[in-house]
């Protein structure tokens, strides 16, 4: 093999990893957004049964909504 075909094979294998390390990290926002957008939802609308503690929420419910949307777009 030539110096740059070995040189090739190297940075396909660094973009791989990278491009692997890239597609984690990408998982893991997505993951966070929509998590959070789920607790804001639940903040802006509480299931009849969830006993809410503390009972005045900290977030303006009309806030928490907004936010949530904001999250799953």
């Amino acid at each position: 093999m030539s110096t740059g075909m070995v040189s090739d094979l190297a940075l396909l294998r660094d973009f791989e990893r990278v491009s692997d390390s890239l597609l984690s990290l990408t998982l893991d926002y997505c993951l966070a957004h929509f998590l959070r957008g789920v607790v804001l939802r639940f903040i802006a609308h509480p299931e009849p049964h969830v006993v809410a503690r503390p009972e005045k929420s900290q977030i303006p419910i009309d806030e928490a909504d907004e936010q949530a949307l904001i999250s799953f777009k």
